[in-house]
């Protein structure tokens, strides 16, 4: 159920999802649905690779502690997904010279 609806977020988002052809290998994202939110979280391997769980805080803590937190709103799907996209770059002509773009 989880899946499905990361991947419709995913999709909502404008990207295509592919899935492996074979069930048990590895990723290169972790994404984690939140029903009760309707949020998702994008997790960067590097952070999830060898933990069991991973805590990600949505409210301030009682003592306001902040050093060491994991806040969700650093992990939001929407927000984790523009970070991956790759970003036009910007081609200046030299003086004098003429550039087509194909």
């Amino acid at each position: 159920m989880a899946e499905a609806g990361i991947t419709a977020m995913v999709i909502q988002l404008g990207l295509t999802v592919l899935r492996p052809l074979c069930e048990g290998r590895r990723y290169d994202l972790a994404v984690d649905l939140e029903p009760e939110l309707h949020r998702g979280f994008l997790i960067p391997i590097s952070e999830a690779s060898g933990r069991r769980a991973l805590r990600l805080r949505l409210d301030p803590t009682k003592n306001n502690q902040a050093q060491g937190i994991k806040w969700a709103r650093d992990y939001e799907l929407a927000s984790g997904i523009e970070r991956l996209r790759p970003r036009p770059q910007l081609i200046l002509p030299e003086p004098g010279r003429l550039h087509f773009l194909s």
